[in-house]
């Protein structure tokens, strides 16, 4: 504005207008424009860096205050990491099926507000398969196959059921080795599962081995009990499944062909319950239901079922049968006769309720000892207040600190869940070894 001026006294207001304007275009590079946004991001970010600095020098300075937190919130929240694990578990067991929107277990219940049973009786799968249109396939898992196999000097305890080929369609399991489609289809046909299988024949293939089965009795989940064994005869290996590679409510060992019952009851080595509707405590039956049918229709086919069946016996009038969702079993209902260990509905609530106390009552103490300790900062806080920091400034500040004291929480609850969970695994494994 000074040359402008000047210009106006030697050349002319007309000459030094154009020259005015020169000198503007002039000024118009990119290379000397600066963005006034740009330039509040710069020092945004210099002011961030200035919290954290100042977070970490708090940190170290109070470091038995610094301790306590972290450690405080890392346990908390290793704990909760561990419980939300372990539910998270559980919500995933059967979710392998491409049909768990249509499989169903069938229940059974004496009367109207009793518990209901997990099993029920061996001729319901044929009757529902036979008479109703709305099942596509059905399968029956009966108990009782519990002993031990044997050859070439090696024995391995086996516990499972009887089944057929309908087993691995319904509740879409496959075998590692073997053919699903008929593996069970003749008689003294077996299934086992790859690590018995290894502890039998090493790494040989054990399709169409035969081994020796003798039956001691014992159940699917005790882990003690049984009868004087019984020879049950040779049987041939025609499939092999690895039970490591999918999560099921199912624990079993082996299965045996359910044509192989015929001759079992024929030699009077196991009871014979086709035809006995009041044995309801030895047999699962799943069934598959045909496409676009619902819940809702199957449980009005199972009434009819209860109805026709057990509304002349006497003592059984008020029995009742009732579908459960595949994917509502575990975590599940409280229910007898169930055919592994699991985690109840209303523990799985709890656990989910413990974590959230658990939290809540950890960020309290932090909350608690955070306040306790700011009235030592009220210097800092003025002195920060003269300088020109804002109200949303020290508030920024603080919660950096907390940010920064949140992140070595979690960093070291990461390092106490590695231990804890391997702990807890050993603990599982050590109780239920015989079922995993």
């Amino acid at each position: 504005m000074e040359l402008y001026d000047e210009r106006i006294k030697i050349k002319g207001k007309r000459n030094a207008d154009l020259l005015f304007i020169k000198d503007i275009l002039q000024l118009l590079r990119p290379d000397i424009i600066r963005s006034l946004q740009g330039s509040l991001k710069i020092n945004q970010y210099g002011m961030f860096k200035n919290y954290i600095k100042i977070g970490f020098r708090n940190i170290l300075k109070h470091k038995a205050f610094s301790f306590i937190n972290i450690f405080g919130l890392s346990v908390a929240m290793s704990i909760c990491m561990l419980i939300i694990m372990m539910l998270a578990d559980q919500k995933s067991y059967d979710q392998f099926n491409s049909n768990i929107d249509r499989v169903y277990r069938i229940i059974g219940q004496e009367k109207p507000g009793s518990n209901p049973y997990a099993t029920t009786a061996f001729s319901l799968s044929d009757k529902l398969k036979n008479e109703y249109g709305i099942v596509e396939e059905t399968a029956q898992l009966r108990k009782g196959v519990g002993g031990d196999a044997s050859v070439n000097q090696k024995t391995v305890e086996l516990r499972g059921f009887f089944t057929d080929d309908s087993f691995f369609s319904v509740l879409d399991r496959k075998l590692v080795n073997g053919n699903s489609d008929n593996a069970l289809s003749e008689p003294r046909s077996i299934v086992i599962s790859s690590d018995k299988a290894y502890t039998l024949f090493n790494t040989e293939n054990p399709i169409g081995k035969s081994i020796k089965f003798e039956n001691r009795g014992l159940d699917i989940i005790d882990t003690e009990g049984g009868i004087q064994p019984v020879d049950w005869g040779n049987y041939i290996i025609t499939g092999v499944f690895d039970s490591k590679s999918v999560k099921s409510h199912l624990k079993f060992d082996a299965l045996i062909s359910s044509s192989t019952l015929d001759i079992l009851v024929k030699e009077k080595k196991i009871y014979d319950l086709r035809n006995d509707w009041e044995s309801y405590f030895s047999t699962y039956n799943y069934v598959l239901l045909q496409e676009n049918q619902t819940k809702e229709e199957l449980d009005n086919a199972l009434a009819e079922v209860a109805k026709q069946v057990y509304g002349e016996m006497e003592n059984y009038e008020e029995f009742q049968l009732t579908s459960q969702p595949l994917g509502l079993i575990t975590p599940g209902i409280m229910i007898n006769n169930e055919s592994s260990i699991k985690l109840p509905e209303f523990i799985y609530y709890i656990f989910s309720l413990l974590a959230l106390i658990i939290m809540v009552m950890a960020g309290l103490n932090y909350t608690n000892l955070s306040i306790a300790r700011s009235l030592k900062r009220m210097k800092e806080i003025g002195v920060r207040k003269v300088n020109g920091a804002f109200r949303k400034d020290l508030i920024f500040q603080f919660i950096t600190e907390s940010i920064l004291t949140s992140v070595f929480a979690m960093a070291f609850a990461i390092i106490l869940l590695y231990f804890t969970k391997e702990a807890f695994m050993q603990l599982c494994v050590n109780k239920y070894q015989d079922f995993d």
